[in-house]
This record gives C-alpha cells, structure tokens and sequence, in this order.
C-alpha cells in the first residue's frame, strides 16, 4: 500500500543503491498506478547444470558439508566416482559444527584423505562454497579457525595430482544429500555398494548416472 501511495502522491525516490530518482506527477489515473505497481514483480531466472565425466584416469570427488539448525548438528559427506559417473566411494560423517566454512572444509580433507590414501593420484574435487575453494587454491586467505585444515588440505593436494574447483549446489546433489544423512547417524559411515546408500541418495545418483539434467533457480526483482 505503501507503493501505491507513493504514487499517487508523486512523491520524490532514491534508491539506496543508485543514483537515479524519478518523479510521478499527480495526474496518474487509477489504472497506470495499478499496472506499474504490477510491474514491479519478481523474474525467475533458470540455468541448466550438467555435470561433466571426468576424462581418462581422473577420478571426480563431490563433497558438501551440512547444518541442522534447529537441532545443532551437522555432518560431512561426500561421493567419488569414475569417468562412467559409477560409484566408488561415498561417506557421511557427524561432525561438530563451527562454521559453514570448516563444515565444508572439512568434508573436502576427510574425502580427499581417503582418496590420497587409496592411491586415486588424478582426481578432481567439487564442493560448492566458493570461498572454501578461493582458501584452498591460495586466492584468499582462510580465518585462523579453519587455517589447519585448510594446510593439510594443500599439502595433500601439492604431492598428488589432485584439482579443487567450484560447483553449482545443483550439481553435488548426492553429496549434499550424504552430509544430510551424517546428521541423523552417529557413527561415520563409508559406504562401498549402491545399494547400501540411503533411499533419497540412490534416486539422486540413479538421475545423475542417466544424465538428468537439474536447474538452478534465482528470483530477479525487476521493474520491466
């Protein structure tokens, strides 16, 4: 209603976040005020993500981290898969939560611990906390509290053949659905067979597998 007045009495606006004001004189009849107001509406913006095989020998490692709010717990999770997008390993780990940023930090070492330990040298590694991944490839500088990990990180990553990059949160679908599950056990979990992954998770990796592709949606406000 606040709007609608607005324009009806022609008052004067600038935006906070720009430097163009505009004016609505006083002649404006009923019909023009309720089609502007219309027209501050909100665009939904769609992207397809499709995720892309590693090629060759290298190996893909998605990794997420999770917090449940409203009953404080938080777990780590994440997938490795081949080049035909099968299984190897997946895990889900309860974990203490910090911050957003160690969760997901987190979740990256424990996967690449393992894969390092396995002797997957060519693997590339997704997680989508673009900060995390800016820490890890040297682009910012991490907070103190996540500083250890973030080193044991790079240190893994400097004498294997390891590659740590950014994805969609639509593209990790399974490995956030992992670090789900990680807050409802209490024990970590490394599983080895599909079929001993949790309901939901097997339907994510069975879409992923037949390359379904998913969307990422963004509301725009526009004024169009």
């Amino acid at each position: 209603m606040f709007l609608i007045y607005v324009f009806i009495l022609g008052f004067r606006l600038r935006w906070p976040w720009g430097k163009n004001t505009f004016f609505i004189d006083y002649n404006w009849n009923w019909s023009r005020v309720c089609l502007t107001v219309e027209n501050f509406k909100t665009l939904i913006t769609s992207k397809m993500i499709k995720r892309i095989k590693p090629s060759g020998t290298t190996w893909k490692l998605y990794t997420d981290g999770s917090y449940i709010k409203n009953q404080d717990k938080a777990g780590a999770g994440g997938i490795l898969r081949n080049k035909i997008k099968s299984m190897i390993l997946a895990f889900s780990y309860p974990t203490q939560f910090c911050t957003n940023n160690y969760s997901e930090a987190q979740a990256a070492l424990i996967g690449i611990s393992w894969c390092s330990n396995q002797q997957f040298e060519a693997l590339e590694v997704e997680l989508d906390f673009t900060i995390v991944v800016q820490m890890i490839n040297g682009i910012c500088k991490p907070h103190w509290r996540i500083l250890g990990i973030i080193d044991e990180i790079k240190f893994l990553i400097k004498h294997k053949n390891i590659i740590v990059k950014h994805c969609y949160r639509e593209a990790s679908e399974v490995a956030d659905a992992l670090a789900k599950y990680a807050t409802q056990i209490q024990d970590p979990k490394i599983i080895l067979k599909e079929v001993d992954l949790p309901e939901v998770t097997k339907g994510l990796l069975r879409m992923n597998k037949l390359d379904f592709s998913t969307f990422r949606r963004r509301a725009k406000k526009t004024n169009t």
